[in-house]
């Protein structure tokens, strides 16, 4: 059995007689495990006395769930991603308590059973007596959101739509990647098929692309994501799972979703981060996506603004077809730069932005600011001797946290009182040399009073998406924001501004130049800009022009990584040892290294790095290497308390 644990290996236990002829490969199983009892997954089953070993005690599914494709991808993905299996079965199988809240129980011979909901069936008579039952074929299953019988579906036979296993990496505008798209949807939905279509979110990119496909595939659109309501996601599960002609908008976790007659995928925005999974089981959507059309032969569109280094790299190696129309430069963009003279404060900054939204707002026009910082401010510093305040545990530079009106530290996350004097000369003379989302918002309320400004960062976008869709088309708005600016499609502003956008080139590690690149040209992508003004507190400011170069800027940033041997022609492996105390993180560490030395991987040690984050000490050991580096290794580094591995993080 797998467990949803991060550990390296899968557990035996015993099947007594009464639960044998319901335990199948992948089906879901309830085990005793340490204190408590726990759900995973049937790997395997075999004969033999079982001393020693404790039983399962229940069994979940009525039938397997899904089918030997989707399993291979599971199988694929644990080892792609050095995760034990378990964590990945989580992400293609549907939550029990969601699957039977929308079944019930239909039996011509057993009046007392029939139209019942199945959980009210198993808390009356038991699950095992349920499960005897459906095996003997006296009771079945129906779907209570489709009126349709829950049996095992055929893996049946792929429709036809032409241009069968079609790879496509499409770089384009919005308005033409939709278009193109659409295209695709209608040729596939026409042969039957299924088509999924990747989105970075749910609440913003979502929504539009729901309302523009709707308007020409109506109740063809389907949602399945985790903002979704669970009754919607229920609905779509049991329609896809058996029909074909629906489009399933989903985030990264859909990319699992089984799917009856899949002949399409999309990802929208394939460039985002968004698709990465950072929790439990951290992999890459996009990168999934890829193997999963690859396995089954299916048509697959990589689409974007912006190019992605990975993407490219992998269009190469795997043999898309490439299409990049340059629309920046035949849109005229470069020519719509206007940038500001260089060494400017912060305070000058904010002056020059209080202009521009009065201008806005007397002028019925719309501005958005654009910043890479979401917070208050970062990196203070005294104005007389010129030093910076840091952390010293760690040393990064201090942020102001204004809600908690503390100091605190990005790299390690401790927090200070708030002083009023610089520790280094003493003088009270201390400010922000970068300035965030939420200062430049303050600042403009109270500078320009009564005037419309809405901040659009990750945590306020959910909850301001739907004031900045009511705005009417004349009204004078300033939006201020970070990267989630990108994210409002179909909002056209008259004039985008970044301010201090070169910190982002700081900001990503090695990937910083690929990270300025997406934002500005993302940020282009969505808001369509009439004017584009550039303000700088460098001495002579960089060109933005030149990210907007899309092929060059690929060409070039491909060529520096592979001579770098970096990422995406090596691969990264981040094992991290994680403990409340420094004592048993080196222990760990200790057991990491003895590993590293016995398997023959120093060779592949790029570096060691202590970070502490209360209430954890860490250790970070990076490892680089061809995906098959820790084929060996990673089981038994899962068997050391306190690790867990990532591979190919955003950054290290």
């Amino acid at each position: 059995v797998a467990l949803p644990i991060p550990v390296g290996k899968s557990f035996s236990y015993t099947v007594p007689e009464e639960l044998a002829p319901y335990v199948f490969r992948l089906s879901r199983v309830l085990v005793p495990f340490r204190y408590r009892e726990a759900s995973g997954v049937v790997v395997s089953v075999r004969q033999g006395d079982g001393a020693g070993l404790k039983s399962i005690t229940g069994v979940l599914d009525f039938f397997p769930l899904i089918g030997e494709d989707l399993t291979a991808l599971v199988e694929w993905s644990s080892s792609f991603y050095v995760t034990p299996p378990g964590l990945v079965f989580k992400y293609a199988l549907p939550p029990v308590r969601d699957l039977e809240r929308f079944l019930t129980v239909e039996s011509g011979s057993l009046a007392d059973m029939n139209g019942v909901s199945l959980r009210k069936a198993i808390r009356k008579f038991g699950r095992t007596k349920i499960l005897q039952l459906y095996n003997e074929k006296v009771l079945n299953l129906c779907e209570t959101l489709t009126g349709q019988a829950f049996a095992p579906v055929s893996a049946g036979s792929r429709p036809f739509a032409g241009n069968e296993g079609e790879k496509v990496l499409y770089i384009d505008s919005i308005e033409k990647r939709l278009e193109y798209y659409n295209v695709l949807i209608s040729r596939h939905l026409t042969g039957g098929g299924n088509i999924l279509l990747l989105l970075p979110d749910y609440y913003a990119a979502g929504a539009w692309f729901t309302k523009r496909l709707k308007e020409i595939h109506g109740p063809r659109v389907l949602w399945f994501a985790s903002g979704a309501p669970v009754k919607q996601r229920m609905e779509t599960y049991f329609k896809t799972r058996s029909e074909g002609g629906y489009i399933i908008l989903g985030n990264k976790n859909c990319v699992f979703l089984p799917l009856t007659d899949l002949s399409l995928i999309i990802v929208e925005k394939s460039d985002d981060d968004e698709y990465k999974n950072e929790e439990g089981f951290k992999f890459n959507s996009v990168r999934v996506a890829v193997e999963r059309a690859e396995r089954r032969n299916i048509s697959l569109v990589l689409g974007s603004a912006a190019s992605s280094i990975d993407a490219i790299h992998l269009a190469d190696e795997r043999g898309f077809t490439v299409t990049c129309n340059e629309w920046l430069r035949s849109g005229g963009y470069t020519q719509k730069i206007t940038k500001s003279p260089g060494s400017r404060s912060a305070g000058e900054i904010l002056e020059h932005l209080s202009l521009e939204a009065a201008e806005a707002a007397s002028g019925g026009l719309r501005l958005a600011v654009y910043t890479p910082r979401k917070d208050y401010g970062a990196y203070l510093k005294c104005h007389v001797c010129k030093e910076a305040l840091s952390c010293p545990t760690c040393g990064e530079p201090l942020g102001y946290d204004k809600p908690g009106d503390s100091l605190y530290c990005p790299g390690c996350a401790a927090r200070f009182p708030l002083g009023s004097a610089c520790p280094h000369c003493g003088s009270n003379l201390i400010g922000f040399s970068r300035i965030g989302a939420l200062f430049i918002e303050e600042h403009l309320r109270r500078t320009q009073a009564g005037y419309s400004i809405i901040r659009i960062t990750g945590d306020s976008l959910k909850k301001e998406i739907s004031a900045v869709r009511k705005l009417n088309s004349r009204d004078g708005v300033t939006l201020v924001g970070t990267q989630s600016l990108s994210k409002l499609y179909g909002f056209h502003v008259n004039k985008l501004i970044l301010a201090g956008w070169e910190e982002l080139r700081k900001m990503g590690g090695y990937r910083s130049e690929e990270k300025t690149h997406q934002v500005i040209v993302n940020l282009i992508d969505a808001l369509t800009p009439d004017e584009i003004l550039i303000h700088s507190t460098k001495r002579e400011p960089a060109d933005p022009a030149r990210y907007l170069a899309i092929s060059d800027f690929c060409v070039e940033e491909l060529q520096k990584r592979k001579e770098a041997e970096f990422p995406p022609f090596v691969r990264v492996f981040l094992v991290q040892a994680r403990a409340k105390t420094a004592a048993r993180a080196d222990a760990a560490l200790k057991k990491i290294r003895n590993v590293i030395s016995e398997e023959g991987l120093e060779a592949a040690l790029f570096g060691t790095l202590p970070l502490k984050k209360p209430p954890f000490h860490i250790w970070k050991v990076i490892l680089k290497g061809d995906e098959h580096l820790l084929g060996k290794a990673f089981k038994r580094f899962y068997d050391i308390a306190g690790v867990e591995i990532e591979a190919d993080p955003m950054s290290f």
